[in-house]
């Protein structure tokens, strides 16, 4: 058993013993598990530095987590099926992606919002997968250190930053951290490179002009947590801090967590009344990444030979992993070239150009169902469509059939938004967009993907079939093509084509195979990039298609410009499309069709939306119980083309 030490810090009626449906009402249990595995053992031979880990008079190495699970009181009742969540730097994602439930605080994804994973019978637990969360309130995990004779394992790690703002200093920590992974040895070997944009090549900048410093009240002080440059930091220009660090946790750990947490409550737990059947894994963004890297490293059987997950619901993750699983990985950066941006990017097997390597994703003898869902954004930055198309660009790739995948159409990464009725413009890390953020809500899709996963593993009912830009229909086109398009809207701040981000071929020096890097990276040969084409209103024509897309009042995309005044404005901004309304009535200035041409009035519009929705239910898009809710959606931004619009 691999689970060998329980810690239960709270078990109670789960809000307050609320019932749900059918279900009837929940528990809740919180604790932290230990985990014990043997490093000989070949299905962990892809843990990198797992054997340098200290271990027991057993020869195992240890690592625990914490979880919160949630529970039918009744699993006789429930559907016998786990749902593991991986949360998102700590942050659990269920609630927030499932159940109409706004996630704030993080205390706000345990909210039960409209009941609907809790009505459906599921039972939900969140695991700590992740070493280096910051905050107490947060899930995490505390992997062993890696030891070459019993001493700390030094070495590089490499960490970027784009200011917003010109500045003197800036703080070395990584998106969704307070401090840095890694302490800095100040007297170590240190770099800082700069760069104009993503694929820049690097330039260093010489070590009397920048030192570990900030500045406060005009002087300067020493700091192993800032960076100080003497000309200053500039707005939109990125930076590259290569340090050197004194200790080495095993990151691999966390993938092992993954696997263990589920193989544990489907087969060994004492907590739960009785056992599970079956098991699907829910990860968003960096966490879908990780159940990419999940895959590739062949983590789908336990340490008894057991297939752990029968799905994954793998959600805006692109054709990325990512740091998971290296020496000095940072499991929260994304941008950076290193190790999850290295091929093979699809599920099926394909040969690299550049290589000639002949690989997939998918590494595992026990293969589950997977779900990778995308929106445009992911398309936008670089490489979603290596899922589906040859790494050149050249023909579409035939998918197994154990995996669908699903571009949503004219969204982007953070869903789509309205605050108060009004669209933001500011980005979670505070920077600004030049134009209002994409307000598409996909959430509905998000719930019938589910469902379908769900019935395919359970029940053999074959999901629908994939939808994506394709080579074979002409619907997958390079951006260049797109932003020409764009061109027309004399109001919109376009791309650069020379400067937009891609996947490219890395190096990382003599020891990469080790898992030990290099930095920065070395950069190569460009890995193809293809986007969905547009229609006349310059909405995607490929993917599933909502109403916001077949019946729209405005265009709506996955990229988006920066603000001029956060620098760099002819570069995409990151997480963010945009939404730009059609006119009321026509102009010279815009040549898309006004709003008052398209439709006749408000009633006008409704009707056609509600013929769209009953059309998305019967091909199985969306579920009968969200009708009214698209279609509140749909009205709800009608409203505000009107208001917005130039009649």
């Amino acid at each position: 058993m691999a689970a060998t030490d329980i810690q239960i810090s709270t078990r109670h009626a789960y809000n307050e013993g609320e019932k749900f449906g059918d279900v009837g009402a929940y528990e809740e249990i919180r604790g932290r598990v230990t985990f014990s595995v043997n490093p000989l053992q070949p299905i962990n031979d892809n843990i990198v530095d797992l054997k340098l880990a200290p271990r027991d008079e057993a020869g195992l190495v240890s690592f625990s987590c914490d979880f919160v699970i949630l529970a039918p009181a009744d699993l006789r009742r429930g559907n016998n099926t786990l749902l593991v969540d991986i949360p998102n730097r700590g942050r659990r994602l269920l609630s927030g992606s499932f159940n109409r439930q706004p996630v704030i605080e993080p205390e706000d994804a345990n909210l039960p919002g409209d009941g609907f994973l809790f009505e459906k019978g599921f039972t939900q637990v969140s695991i700590g997968w992740q070493w280096d969360v910051d905050e107490d309130q947060l899930l995490g995990l505390a992997a062993p250190e890696a030891l070459i004779n019993d001493q700390p394992v030094m070495g590089q790690l490499i960490s970027r930053f784009r200011p917003d703002r010109d500045q003197a200093s800036l703080r070395i920590v990584q998106l969704g951290k307070l401090k840095p992974s890694y302490p800095v040895s100040l007297e170590g070997d240190h770099h800082l490179y700069f760069r104009r944009w993503e694929d820049d090549e690097p330039v260093e900048i010489p070590q009397p002009q920048w030192r570990f410093a900030r500045v406060v009240d005009g002087i300067e002080q020493s700091s192993d947590v800032h960076i100080n440059l003497t000309s200053g930091f500039r707005k939109g220009c990125i930076y590259e801090l290569v340090y050197e660090t004194a200790a080495a946790p095993i990151v691999g750990t966390g993938l092992l967590a993954v696997r263990e947490v589920a193989a544990w409550l489907k087969n060994d737990n004492t907590l739960l009344a009785k056992k599970l059947t079956h098991a699907i894994a829910f990860g968003v963004s960096q966490t879908g990444r990780l159940l990419n890297q999940l895959l590739y490293e062949g983590l789908n059987t336990d340490q008894r030979g057991n297939q752990v997950y029968d799905g994954l619901f793998i959600h805006i993750a692109g054709a990325q992993r990512g740091e998971f699983n290296h020496r000095f990985a940072q499991p929260t950066v994304l941008a950076t070239p290193s190790f999850g941006q290295r091929f093979p990017f699809s599920p099926a097997k394909v040969s690299d150009p550049w290589s000639d390597e002949l690989a997939g994703l998918i590494n595992t003898r026990h293969q589950p169902r997977i779900f990778h869902v995308n929106t445009s954004w992911e398309y936008w930055r670089g490489d979603a469509s290596l899922l589906h198309t040859t790494p050149d660009g050249s023909q579409d790739l035939t998918l197994p059939d154990n995996v669908r995948c699903f571009h949503v159409a004219g969204t982007h990464h953070i869903g789509g938004l309205l605050i108060d009725g009004q669209q933001i413009d500011m980005l979670p890390t505070g920077a600004r967009t030049a134009h209002g953020m994409n307000i598409v809500n996909f959430q509905p899709l998000m719930r019938r993907l589910l469902c379908q996963l769900h019935d395919w593993i359970v029940n053999g009912v074959l999901p629908n079939q994939s939808r994506y830009p394709s080579l074979r229909d002409e619907t997958a086109w390079h951006r260049s093509e797109v932003l020409k398009r764009f061109t027309a809207l004399k109001h919109i701040q376009t791309l650069n084509p020379e400067r937009l981000s891609s996947i490219r071929k890395l190096t990382l020096g003599p020891r990469e195979a080790e898992g030990i890097g290099e930095y920065p990276a070395k950069q190569h040969e460009n890995y193809a990039c293809l986007v969905s084409a547009v229609d006349e209103s310059l909405n995607e024509v490929a993917g599933i298609r909502l109403p916001d897309i077949t019946l729209p009042v405005a265009t709506h995309t996955g990229w988006n410009a920066r603000a001029a005044e956060s620098g760099a404005g002819d570069q995409a901004a990151a997480f963010a499309g945009f939404s730009d309304f059609f006119p009321n009535t026509a102009t010279a200035a815009d040549p898309r069709q006004p709003i008052r041409e398209r439709y006749v009035d408000r009633l006008d519009y409704q009707t056609r939306v509600e013929l769209a929705i009953t059309e998305l239910h019967e091909q199985g898009w969306i579920l009968a119980e969200d009708k009214q809710w698209i279609l509140d959606n749909s009205l709800q931004r009608y409203d505000l083309a009107i208001k917005h619009g130039n009649g």
